[in-house]
């Protein structure tokens, strides 16, 4: 009977110690658990994008799972070129030298585990308008062939629209940027001694192109600067929503095509566009 009750314990016994001991490795010390940490991924800027000097203003981090998750990991970024360069879900920076980047986005859970995911991007240094020598060349008047709309250049980049009083960058300058990248870019602009500048609403970017005057065709006055096929952000959000991007803005912008039987560029209204696709930015201020 004692036989038989310390067989009992010693089987106990080694059924209790045993799960326990696989908590432990060789030297006794407690091994992490390993755990499955939700994707993540750069959801600002997007891929491949070149961006130039003082952009982007804004990293943004996201996760496939529940935002909660961001309370329990610490999220670092790093260049490969520059080192780490903030942490956090959303970084603002302005630290980035000149040159191609990778850039990492590491979230690190409480044991330590990390996913990762990364971008390439390239920093250019910030090209200047063209320059206008207003003292040369007297300001030039266009009519809109359209609406009969008078137009002033200034010879210092900038247009007058007499209609409207509003000023307009006679170009931009070349870079198409995200929503928020292109926002940032007018409020920052500073030329023929403004500081005002900002995106256009919709209604103010048809009106330069006539779209929906008198039911003509959109055409933009010649005096104005634009791309074949380039597409131009406005400031107007769309109420439209894409249930596979739930957290994705979208905003109206207007695409200019070259009609070569009208020898000019004509404006097409495009009411959705997200706010992460590259596109054009034709600066204005209120100039009257």
């Amino acid at each position: 009977m004692k036989e038989r009750i310390t067989t009992c314990i010693i089987i106990v016994a080694i059924g209790v110690v045993f799960p326990i001991g696989c908590f432990f490795d060789e030297k006794g010390t407690t091994s992490k658990t390993e755990t499955t940490s939700p994707g993540i991924y750069i959801e600002i800027p997007s891929m491949q994008r070149t961006f130039t000097e003082g952009y982007p203003k804004k990293l943004v981090a996201r996760t496939y799972a529940n935002e909660s998750y961001f309370n329990h990991v610490d999220l670092v970024w790093t260049s490969d070129l520059d080192g780490e360069i903030g942490v956090g879900k959303v970084i603002t920076t302005d630290i980035l030298s000149i040159g191609k980047h990778v850039i990492t986005l590491a979230a690190y859970d409480e044991n330590n585990h990390a996913v990762t995911s990364q971008i390439e991007v390239k920093k250019v240094e910030r090209p200047g308008m063209p320059e206008f020598k207003k003292e040369a060349e007297k300001p030039m008047i266009y009519v809109d062939r359209v609406s009969h709309t008078t137009f002033i250049d200034n010879r210092d980049g900038t247009v007058l629209d007499k209609g409207t009083g509003l000023m307009w960058l006679i170009t931009d300058d070349g870079y198409d940027r995200a929503f928020v990248e292109a926002y940032n870019y007018c409020l920052d602009l500073e030329l023929a001694g403004f500081k005002d500048w900002r995106l256009p609403t919709l209604n103010e970017l048809e009106g330069i192109a006539n779209i929906g005057y008198l039911n003509l065709e959109p055409i933009i006055c010649e005096v104005f600067e634009t791309k074949n096929n380039g597409s131009y952000w406005t400031q107007t959000e769309s109420d439209f929503k894409i249930s596979s991007m739930p957290n994705t803005r979208h905003f109206a912008f207007v695409k200019f095509s070259w009609m070569d039987h009208r020898k000019a560029f004509v404006g097409e209204t495009v009411p959705v566009g997200n706010e992460f696709t590259p596109r054009y930015a034709r600066c204005v201020r209120v100039a009257q």
